[in-house]
């Protein structure tokens, strides 16, 4: 970008643009996404929990949406978020999924804005008569 600047006696300064190299903006075409399934139909033990054993990148994400499903209609399930700066530390712990009955109670979904770099997705069985399995999957959102 150009600028032609002229100082006139009277202490005014006067800027005229000549000609512009400014990018118009554009419409945006697409969001890029991920879904990474983060429990493939694994068991979770009465009054228990399971954690997804790596930590998962959400770097470029500034969504994340988590959907559960189970085996069980009483939705005594809920799901957890953890997350860290450094992929080794918890730097924060976020309920995505409370165990309140919903519409439909064996398949839940929540959506949080991404918090830190990494994370892990804990389900949660407050259960205390069953085992129950579960699925579940994280989809990241640019």
């Amino acid at each position: 970008m150009s600028f032609h600047i002229t100082y006139v006696s009277n202490d005014n300064l006067h800027v005229g643009l000549k000609e512009s190299n400014i990018q118009l903006p554009t419409e945006k075409q697409s969001t890029f996404t991920n879904t990474i399934q983060t429990h493939p139909g694994i068991t979770v033990a009465t009054n228990g929990n399971s954690t997804n054993s790596d930590w998962l990148d959400a770097d470029g994400f500034s969504e994340l949406a988590v959907t559960v499903l189970s085996d069980n209609n009483t939705a005594q399930f809920a799901a957890t978020i953890l997350w860290s700066n450094d992929k080794t530390n918890i730097h924060g712990a976020e309920t995505v999924l409370g165990s309140a009955v919903a519409v439909w109670a064996n398949a839940r979904s929540g959506q949080v804005t991404t918090k830190a770099r990494y994370f892990k997705l804990v389900l949660i069985n407050s259960d205390s008569a069953n085992p129950h399995v579960m699925s579940a999957w994280a989809y990241l959102k640019a």
